[in-house]
């Protein structure tokens, strides 16, 4: 499948990060979507139903591992994969993550190149054939 049929939603609240990490990515050739708050990543999850879902942890109000229940206990999204992208590093938190249903945990800062290398590895693990 061409990356361009990849669809990512990238969701943080900082909105320097978004920018950077969607511009690399849509530069690597995928379709990006991105939300500033959890609220707006359920919206866009459930309207675009993307493959992939790169969601920070720490939000204001509502956090990611929130998000991430939110999504599993939706039927049409059990597909999509989950990659928590924060900068806590703490043990507890990645076992939290996985827990709630994650695929993957990336700690920040990371240079774009090695980012897209996860993502990319994460794809080809996870999207089920024909999807």
């Amino acid at each position: 499948m061409p990356l361009s049929d990849y669809k990512i939603l990238v969701v943080d609240d900082e909105d320097d990060i978004l920018e950077i990490v969607s511009f690399n990515l849509r530069k690597a050739g995928y379709r990006v979507y991105i939300a500033n708050s959890p609220e707006i990543a359920f919206n866009i999850a459930m309207e675009q139903i993307p493959h992939l879902i790169l969601l920070d942890i720490m939000m204001p109000g509502k956090d990611g591992i929130q998000l991430c229940n939110e999504i599993r206990s939706i039927r049409y999204l059990q597909d999509c994969i989950i990659a928590f992208f924060s900068a806590c590093s703490e043990d507890q938190m990645m076992a939290t993550a996985f827990a709630c249903g994650a695929q993957g945990y990336i700690t920040k800062p990371i240079r774009p190149k090695d980012l897209l290398v996860k993502i990319n590895h994460l794809l080809k693990l996870n999207v089920p054939v024909g999807r």
